[in-house]
């Protein structure tokens, strides 16, 4: 059985868990609103490029990987 592939959403929730920040200090780091970052984390707004640069500035990571074989 094939697994889900991980939605942005989930992604963006698991890097600000991971660094062990909550959304109120995402919201500041960026100047942004609580309900948008929480709006990103539960599928109902749609970060632009721009904010997805900043947020992978924020988390340290890269915005866009190629598939790895354990993506399967």
């Amino acid at each position: 059985r094939r697994q889900r592939q991980m939605c942005i959403r989930d992604r963006l929730k698991e890097l600000r868990q991971t660094k062990r920040m909550t959304q109120k200090q995402v919201a500041e780091r960026l100047k942004l609103g609580v309900s948008t970052v929480s709006g990103y984390e539960n599928n109902t707004k749609t970060p632009s490029l721009e904010t997805l640069i900043d947020l992978a500035r924020l988390y340290n990571c890269l915005l866009y990987t190629s598939p790895s074989p354990r993506d399967g």
